[in-house]
């Protein structure tokens, strides 16, 4: 379904008429697809990876690869599984993704990547991870919320110049953590992908 017809649907409507206090996160995602068969729901995003909810905007070409590498289950037939697949095997007993280590896998991955997640057992910590694709965020502490798009006017024309929306830069080759209740970036961790690949953002 498009993108257009999806957010006239009375699902869809329904699920954005439910939001309330209660609400920690909203994820959407406006897919092109790469890979997997589109009719096929487990290939649709925002995805569920046992513990994670997460988009991806890109391609991880060796995806294949590190699924046999690290003997992972894969539920769905797109390459995006396989960041998200690294992230539940990051959470640790205390819930957290553990983003060192979820750093050092994801510098094994080959391709392009922006993605952003979320362990439903901490939700009140987002991650965000930019590598050679776009991702800008605006936060506001009035709201306590936290946009994030692939364009900045994107989440601009959606906030429509109102008052108190803060913009945040997103560094490129690392993972970045919010916390939702202060609103503030707690932790930025460099993650060293090859230079030889595209996931690495070009330096002028």
């Amino acid at each position: 379904m498009p993108a257009s017809e999806f957010v006239r649907d009375k699902a869809f409507v329904e699920v954005i008429n439910d939001i309330d206090n209660g609400t920690n996160v909203l994820m959407g995602h406006t897919r092109w697809p790469t890979r997997g068969d589109i009719s096929n729901i487990a290939n649709s995003q925002p995805k569920r990876t046992g513990a994670i909810v997460a988009t991806h905007n890109g391609t991880i070409t060796n995806a294949d690869w590190l699924f046999r590498r690290f003997r992972l289950p894969r539920h769905a037939e797109v390459d995006s599984e396989i960041i998200f697949r690294f992230a539940d095997e990051a959470v640790g007993h205390d819930g957290r993704i553990n983003i060192h280590s979820l750093a050092q896998r994801l510098a094994l991955c080959k391709g392009s990547l922006a993605s952003v997640m979320v362990a439903k057992t901490d939700p009140s910590r987002i991650i965000m991870i930019k590598g050679a694709n776009p991702l800008e965020m605006m936060y506001s502490e009035r709201y306590g919320v936290v946009l994030y798009a692939s364009n900045m006017d994107y989440i601009r024309d959606a906030v429509g110049g109102e008052f108190g929306w803060i913009e945040a830069r997103i560094p490129r080759d690392a993972l970045v953590v919010i916390n939702t209740s202060s609103m503030t970036i707690t932790e930025i961790v460099p993650v060293g992908w090859n230079r030889n690949s595209t996931l690495c953002a070009s330096k002028s």
